[in-house]
């Protein structure tokens, strides 16, 4: 499952763009949701470019953490017809080991990065 990422550029003070990134956070043969928002840029991303959410917006990286990952790659990237300055983009997916693990990685995205985590609801067999 690949979720698209959109991702919409204004520019706004210093040069710099905002930028809507959608991740999807996967286990092995399930979904646990996704992450998405504004984020601020200095240059507009391409397909194979990083971003590094290593620089954080708001608050202290929490130490229950540990190593998440930082770099996500630009995957695809659609340029919209008849609308100024918008372009979709799919950053690769985020691959979690348990569903803790994927709960904390979606609570730094939100946390510090003033991001929005959709979790998956799975529903009882």
């Amino acid at each position: 499952m690949n979720l698209s990422l959109s991702f919409i550029p204004r520019m706004k003070q210093g040069n710099m763009h905002r930028v809507y990134v959608d991740i999807s956070l996967l286990g092995i043969g399930t979904a646990y949701g996704r992450v998405s928002g504004s984020i601020d840029v200095r240059t507009i991303p391409q397909i194979g470019d990083q971003l590094s959410f290593s620089v954080l917006k708001y608050g202290d990286l929490p130490a229950e953490i540990g190593k998440i990952p930082y770099i996500l790659r630009v995957t695809d990237r659609i340029i919209a017809a008849n609308a100024d300055d918008e372009v979709l983009l799919s950053l690769e997916d985020i691959v979690a080991e348990t569903d803790a693990r994927a709960r904390l990685i979606m609570a730094f995205f939100e946390e510090c990065h003033g991001l929005c985590a959709e979790p998956v609801i799975h529903s009882p067999p």
